[in-house]
């Protein structure tokens, strides 16, 4: 069959589709292949109630430094986005929901039922998951006091990831962390293995407050990878062994102080402030051998081993998002070596559809009309690795 070469061609500009059916990350190591589990893109009218509620479970304010009641109409969606929108507005509600509105919840003597000053907006996911990479494009809030957060959380209550807490007044900086029963606080920039009880601040060039930035986690046996834009920034060690929750919530702190999340609200805070969610994916891993090569790091412990073969190995050199609409595959590639990507269009008997298109950062439409075919194959080549991707077509 001879290659036909004008399938895919080279988009100028940013195209808004819904979500992928793969990513790939192009490491040292080969390829990280991942399958899109599920997600929200927020461009509906209404939150989705089937897969959101706007609380969590127990209650709508914990009791502690956080000034806010979580209230149903800060949350919405607008133009594609979901927006949670903290205001100074005041109200009278039950904090906790599983107990009476005259019981003391916390040791200052709160009573459940009180006055609030403050109302914002969260969400929290009605499905559980179990390890996996967790990513949110997001724009975070600006204003002292602020904390909008995307986490996760389940249950068992000594086990969370924080994926972004960021604080108001630090627009270029922002805080990850770990937390599980037999401690977490091994964790490696890159560079070297530091040991930190209370998480770590990644600072940025960029005003996290002024546009939207991709975030995201990815956990595997014995550790936790945090990304910015595509790019890691941190390996933390530890045993998590519970499904969690995804969680966002935009926080209005109380707290005073001087340690890493004291300063609350001011005179200068301005309201209303929102915190904004363009989109929200989790993907599995699915490349052959992955899981043994991730428990082969760990230690006797179940903790990641500091030195070996694995060290740096999260490094991403590129990465390739795949996307199918009808009758269109649109490839997405970024990175530092995004250069070093190339792909390949095959159909089941290993013919070539199409010669190796690659760019750096660039964005591929494929129009697969004139194909009779459901099946297509997409062979990624990278650094001397290369991964299969199969297409099914509606």
């Amino acid at each position: 069959m001879r290659a036909v070469t004008s399938i895919c061609t080279l988009l100028i500009g940013t195209i808004l589709w819904a979500q992928p059916i793969e990513m790939l990350q192009l490491r040292k190591d080969g390829f990280a292949q991942w399958r899109y589990v599920t997600g929200d893109e927020f461009d509906t009218d209404q939150v989705d109630t089937e897969k959101w509620r706007k609380s969590y479970p127990w209650g709508r304010n914990l009791g502690n430094e956080m000034l806010q009641f979580y209230a149903d109409d800060n949350v919405f969606l607008q133009d594609g986005k979901l927006i949670m929108e903290a205001r100074k507005e005041d109200t009278v509600a039950t904090s906790i929901s599983w107990k009476g509105p005259n019981e003391v919840i916390d040791d200052k003597g709160t009573v459940n039922r009180r006055p609030f000053e403050y109302t914002s907006g969260m969400l929290f996911s009605k499905d559980q998951y179990f390890q996996g990479y967790f990513e949110a494009s997001l724009k975070t809030s600006r204003g002292k006091g602020f904390f909008p957060a995307f986490w996760l959380y389940g249950a068992n209550p000594n086990e969370e990831i924080d994926i972004i807490e960021a604080k108001g007044e630090r627009p270029f900086s922002y805080h990850v962390d770990m937390h599980c029963p037999s401690g977490c606080s091994d964790y490696r920039k890159f560079l070297w293995w530091r040991t930190s009880s209370y998480g770590d601040w990644i600072k940025t060039d960029s005003d996290l407050t002024a546009d939207f930035h991709l975030y995201a986690g990815e956990w595997v046996p014995g550790e936790i990878v945090f990304y910015l834009d595509d790019v890691a920034r941190e390996q933390w060690a530890g045993v998590l062994q519970y499904p969690a929750n995804v969680i966002f919530n935009l926080g209005v702190s109380g707290r005073e102080g001087s340690g890493s999340f004291d300063g609350g609200i001011d005179e200068s805070t301005p309201f209303p402030q929102t915190f904004e969610v363009d989109y929200v994916r989790i993907y599995e891993r699915i490349d052959e051998g992955w899981k043994e090569k991730e428990e082969a790091a760990l230690n006797k412990k179940g903790r990641k081993k500091k030195r070996g073969k694995q060290k740096n190995s999260k490094r991403v050199m590129a990465t390739a998002r795949l996307f199918l609409e009808e009758d269109v595959l649109r490839i997405e590639t970024q990175g530092p070596k995004s250069e070093l990507l190339s792909f390949i269009l095959m159909d089941d008997k290993g013919n070539r559809l199409q010669e190796p298109i690659t760019s750096e950062n660039g964005i591929f439409s494929c129009d697969l009309s004139s194909l009779d075919l459901t099946e297509i194959w997409v062979i990624s080549v990278g650094a001397g690795s290369t991964a299969r991707s199969l297409v099914t077509r509606p």
